[in-house]
């Protein structure tokens, strides 16, 4: 793995940290990380794949 490849994957995890202690994991956007890295959304989907909410469910929300 590049620095410049590193320095966005560490990037993208801290603001992802940040983000959910403060709003939590269902309401954190993908674009709410990216633009709290500096990125752009794009390149968040490049490391990690586009989030579908049907993907997501809250456990307790009786859906399977």
């Amino acid at each position: 793995m590049g620095s410049l490849h590193k320095d966005k994957h560490e990037a993208i995890l801290n603001a992802g940290y940040d983000l959910f202690g403060t709003h939590g994991f269902y309401e954190t956007k993908m674009s709410d990380i990216a633009e709290l890295a500096g990125i752009a959304k794009g390149l968040s989907q490049a490391f990690y794949g586009e989030v579908h909410p049907n993907r997501c469910r809250n456990p307790g929300d009786g859906l399977p």
